[in-house]
């Protein structure tokens, strides 16, 4: 459904639009929306783990410190709103 939005609390939000201003989603010439390539593959990749399967991540370069600790700072931001019920919701449109 392009444009659905759903529920989400503020801290998952904020952790969207980290991904989403860093290149983790892309739209095609066609006009269809997806991960970019390099999230793809790690997105299949904990499919294949939720599947019972095992992968290996390597991380080859580390890429920008500040970036990664401000994303895992709203991803942990967003798991603790998650796990204590918040119900402060807003939508999210990707």
């Amino acid at each position: 459904m392009a444009g659905a939005g759903f529920a989400v609390t503020r801290e998952l939000l904020d952790w969207l639009e980290g991904l989403a201003s860093n290149g983790a989603f892309v739209v095609t010439a066609d006009g269809t929306g997806g991960f970019s390539p390099p999230v793809d593959k790690l997105v299949r990749a904990m499919h294949t783990v939720l599947a019972g399967g095992e992968v290996e991540v390597v991380v080859k370069t580390p890429g920008d410190s500040t970036t990664r600790q401000k994303l895992d700072a709203r991803l942990d931001a967003a798991l603790g709103a998650a796990s204590v019920g918040n119900e402060a919701l807003t939508s999210f449109t990707p």
